[in-house]
């Protein structure tokens, strides 16, 4: 059973995606995408099929290594290996060959996230070269109760914010959700949007999609108004919303996931390297 290691770029989109499902069914956060949902994912962080790598076993696809950049920057999006073909050190050779490709790209990092409680897989990219940059965690956000009072925010375009948006950010996003990622799915997120005579007061950044609070903040002269959580309950219309791989050295950030009610769920390590 000598596998054989190929550029995904023969591999179609639905065989990725089939792959990349079987081979998260049994984690700890099982991961089931639909057609949209990993469409969407792999267009918001850059995909590269040329970069990304695919184990073959007898002609089925037994490992995945996919692989986004955006200019001289790499993340690997997810890596995972289909339960029967676990323990045959394909991740290794995955990753070994995709590298070797990224470095022939004068591609300069790499970067990704690995659950805090998966020391195998830390393991292995420790083994090869990479490191802890910051800790990440991810929260559920239950609908806030409906108010009575004027919703603030206006439904506004990303190209009306954005210059703004990148002078109000003070704690850098994670790859899936930074402005190049906005940017990459701007026609099918949603914007909001809260101002005084002084220019842009508050903003977020939601995906329909997946129910996914991308981005969302607060001028520094108006915090602790409840703007932020106004602007939170507009985003939800009665429903729940995810954050993900949120930094959590804001303390500031994190008292008000607390006062809005998000639930931690898991914790990553964001790992980076060199090239």
């Amino acid at each position: 059973m000598d596998p054989k290691i190929i550029s995904a770029e023969h591999i179609s989109f639905e065989d990725l995606r089939q792959a990349m499902n079987s081979a998260f069914s049994d984690y700890s956060v099982p991961m089931q995408l639909t057609r949209q949902s990993f469409a969407f994912m792999l267009k918001q962080r850059g995909f590269d099929r040329q970069a990304s790598r695919v184990a073959l076993v007898e002609g089925q696809i037994a490992a995945i290594w996919l692989v986004s950049l955006r200019g001289r920057h790499s993340y690997l999006v997810a890596s995972g290996t289909v339960p029967a073909f676990r323990r045959l050190g394909l991740a290794r050779k995955l990753a070994k060959d995709s590298i070797a490709h990224l470095r022939q790209r004068h591609t300069v990092s790499l970067q990704t996230e690995v659950l805090v409680e998966n020391g195998k897989a830390y393991d292995l990219y420790a083994s090869l070269g990479m490191n802890t940059a910051r800790t990440l965690q991810c929260y559920d956000v239950p609908p806030l109760p409906i108010v009575d009072a004027p919703d603030m925010a206006q439904k506004v375009s990303w190209t009306e914010i954005q210059s703004d948006v990148i002078a109000m950010i003070e704690l850098e996003p994670s790859w899936q959700n930074d402005i190049a990622a906005v940017n990459a799915v701007a026609d099918e997120a949603q914007y909001w949007a809260i101002s005084d005579y002084h220019g842009l007061v508050a903003y977020a950044v939601m995906s329909p999609i997946n129910r996914t609070l991308a981005q969302i903040g607060v001028r520094n002269d108006r915090r602790r108004e409840g703007i932020a959580s106004s602007l939170l309950r507009t985003c939800q219309a009665g429903g729940a919303l995810r954050l993900l791989n949120i930094d959590v050295t804001s303390t500031e950030f994190q008292s008000f996931l607390g006062s809005v009610g998000a639930v931690p769920t898991v914790r990553q390590f964001e790992l980076t390297m060199e090239l």
